[in-house]
């Protein structure tokens, strides 16, 4: 496992991450013994970075991650994530996810509307006293002193363009509450915006073979400025995996009914790449980490399968010079109808596993 350097004052982290949203359980994540014992495998495999956030099975993710790395915090590097917020509801029925397993099977048809429905009713709240909250509660769940990376969760252009929340941020860093602070963002004009404020040194956005977008310009600019980028669904939620059934990506909120065909497509498309000794969910992880610019990859994983085929990438064959050119290519074979990158950054557009499992 390699080591690279996340942001200008070169923060080690392994190459590989983990991805924790699936850590907290509910209609499909691993139960807390499971989880655990994901996290201790990959701190054998020299993993050490992870990325949870609050709002993950309601704090339960990190309370997780912070029971598995109970005596081994010194060896790890912990990003996490506030500012998000669910109403009563919303909560009541996150907390009750885990009582629904048993009829996972018949509500798959719905997931998607239910998803849907949930992230219309999820607001933000950036302010200094909703922060300072957040922080101090991922601190307990998490079972530590200091946040090494903290990210509010996906701010507009606009709340960037005022970023209120900097003032905040730098009190809890100099309190030595948390020692840096970036963004997490699903659009990228959100991440271009960030590029200018210099105390943002983490931008972590969503880089795959299905979604290319911040490749052509968006990572030389934050590597010119020294800006650690984490790279989120490498996997493409599910969908450069050999998955047999549902994946995350179909019951995604962050993309419409014509985009998710069109990442199936480039899914479709990618499969040629994949070899005997190298399978596709390993060929979209080689994709990302070849990208000049991303510092980590965070894959997620339900099941010791998934998160050991992820790990064996880096013992498959590197991707040549003609096959990272060739997929770079992909995003303009398999076009995005009525989507165009265009010259003005504030004005862009936007493993294997069974049938029921939540998949990267």
């Amino acid at each position: 496992m390699r080591r690279r350097f996340l942001g200008e004052r070169s923060l080690p982290v392994s190459e590989l991450g983990l991805g924790c949203s699936a850590l907290g359980g509910g209609l499909f994540g691993p139960d807390h013994r499971d989880a655990r014992s994901l996290v201790h495998r990959c701190l054998d495999a020299g993993v050490s970075f992870f990325d949870t956030s609050d709002t993950y099975s309601l704090g339960n993710s990190e309370k997780i991650l912070g029971a598995a790395l109970r005596g081994r915090r010194s060896q790890v590097v912990i990003a996490t994530k506030g500012g998000g917020t669910w109403g009563r509801l919303d909560r009541v029925f996150l907390r009750s996810r885990p009582l629904l397993r048993p009829f996972r099977n018949a509500l798959s048809g719905a997931r998607r509307s239910i998803k849907l429905a949930h992230a219309r009713r999820k607001s933000y709240d950036y302010s200094p006293g909703h922060l300072v909250r957040a922080v101090e509660g991922s601190l307990r769940r998490l079972g530590t002193d200091y946040i090494d990376v903290y990210q509010l969760y996906n701010p507009t252009v606009r709340d960037l363009l005022r970023f209120e929340s900097c003032e905040v941020l730098d009190r809890m860093k100099a309190a030595g509450k948390i020692r840096r602070y970036g963004i997490t963002v699903y659009d990228l004009e959100s991440a271009f915006a960030a590029l200018h404020h210099p105390s943002i040194e983490v931008i972590q956005l969503s880089i795959s073979l299905v979604d290319q977008s911040a490749c052509a310009e968006f990572l030389g600019r934050a590597r010119a400025r020294g800006v650690g980028v984490i790279a989120a669904s490498p996997l493409g939620e599910g969908l450069l995996t050999d998955t047999v059934g549902l994946t995350k990506a179909d019951e995604s909120s962050h993309h419409t009914a014509d985009e998710l065909e069109l990442r199936r497509a480039r899914a479709r498309a990618a499969t040629k790449w994949a070899l005997p000794d190298r399978t596709l969910a390993q060929t979209a992880l080689r994709f990302v980490l070849a990208l000049e610019g991303v510092v980590v990859a965070i894959p997620s994983a339900v099941s010791r399968a998934q998160l050991d085929e992820n790990l064996a990438t880096l013992e498959t064959p590197p991707l040549t010079d003609a096959e990272l050119a060739e997929m770079r290519q992909l995003a303009v074979s398999v076009p995005v109808n009525g989507l165009r990158l265009a010259e003005e950054p504030y004005l862009m557009p936007s493993g294997q596993a069974a049938g029921s499992l939540t998949l990267r």
